[in-house]
């Protein structure tokens, strides 16, 4: 799970044109299962200002009377938190295979012994 009760949290996929629209995680909603063939998620009832066509008169009316504007799966939003956890890409793709920092002092060393020779070759 990514989110948290309260937490504000950034919308990351949508197929509607939220992305990067923050919401509030309002109430958990385990395993919900919403509309049509889809198989349950955990969700969160948020708030937020949302572009949702799917959403009919009924959708919004259900999710007003229960306290939230929209529901959305919890794994199409990502917390705005300033912890220590791992970031999400590093856990992804993993850690660079070399030192960035130690190549930029290589190149940099290199840089200085070719200014170094070409001191000299303008004397």
């Amino acid at each position: 799970m990514n989110c948290k009760l309260d937490d504000l949290a950034f919308v990351v996929r949508s197929k509607y044109g939220n992305e990067m629209k923050v919401v509030r995680c309002v109430v958990f909603l385990p395993n919900y299962q919403g509309r049509g063939p889809i198989k349950p998620l955990d969700c969160w009832g948020v708030d937020g200002m949302l572009n949702m066509p799917s959403y009919t008169e009924e959708d919004i009316a259900w999710c007003r009377s229960s306290g939230f504007d929209y529901v959305l799966p919890d794994s199409v939003l990502r917390p705005i938190r300033d912890t220590d956890g791992q970031d999400e890409i590093l856990r992804t793709a993993g850690l660079p295979k070399h030192d960035l920092l130690s190549e930029g002092y290589r190149l940099i060393e290199q840089l200085d012994e070719i200014a170094e020779i070409a001191k000299g070759l303008r004397k």
